[in-house]
């Protein structure tokens, strides 16, 4: 998510329904509805580094700009970009919006996601409890991105707990912790927990975090 704090929490109090949605807002949902099969919660209106007019339509997660991407899935489609900000830029226009909008050839239209930022700030909330988590086992455990990282001590324990379900208890525990914060269902899918051990950190990752993350 590369939202500013300000179109985060408008993003949520549209989500959340504490905020009403403008005409614009609600024309360019039934448009983005009924052209492309996607479902947007907010939009915004910026400018890229370049100086150039960008409208970032905001999505649950990425699986939901499908859409609007080519069929690899790796860039944007150039002529459903062109749709959107078309219609934006008419939209704009009917509404007495966005000036700068209202050329509809300057605007460069892309996607951004919600979901991923809330997972962040519900699992900082949840993170003392995650890491307090205690078994005679584990090394350590590490919160990084939206995953959680359990470190046995060795390669062995990974197997072996797998295979007693231990593993599959520690992903439980997790969950139930996230549940308690988790406002707006951001793990409706689960939490990602990854198994591995600091024998592997020392002799892959040569001990470091650092090299471990990348």
């Amino acid at each position: 998510m590369f939202l500013t704090e300000e179109q985060y929490l408008h993003v949520v109090s549209l989500y959340n329904g504490s905020c009403v949605k403008s005409p614009l807002h609600l024309e360019l949902e039934e448009f983005m509805k009924e052209e492309f099969k996607m479902d947007i919660i907010d939009y915004v209106c910026d400018m890229t580094k370049i100086g150039k007019q960008r409208l970032k339509l905001v999505v649950w997660n990425r699986k939901n700009e499908a859409p609007l991407k080519d069929k690899k899935g790796l860039n944007y489609n150039t002529k459903a970009q062109k749709k959107v900000a078309e219609k934006f830029g008419s939209l704009a226009k009917k509404y007495n919006m966005y000036p700068a909008y209202q050329n509809c050839t300057e605007i460069f239209v892309c996607c951004d996601t919600i979901q991923d930022e809330m997972q962040k700030r519900v699992l900082d909330c949840a993170r003392r409890k995650i890491c307090s988590i205690r078994h005679k086992d584990i090394w350590k455990i590490e919160i990084i991105f939206q995953s959680i990282h359990f470190f046995y001590q060795t390669d062995e324990q990974i197997e072996r707990h797998e295979a007693d379900g231990l593993n599959e208890s520690l992903i439980q525990k997790c969950q139930t912790i996230l549940e308690r914060y988790d406002t707006y269902h951001a793990f409706r899918d689960g939490v990602r927990c990854v198994f591995t051990s600091h024998q592997t950190l020392d002799e892959k990752y040569a001990g470091s975090m650092f090299y471990y993350t990348r």
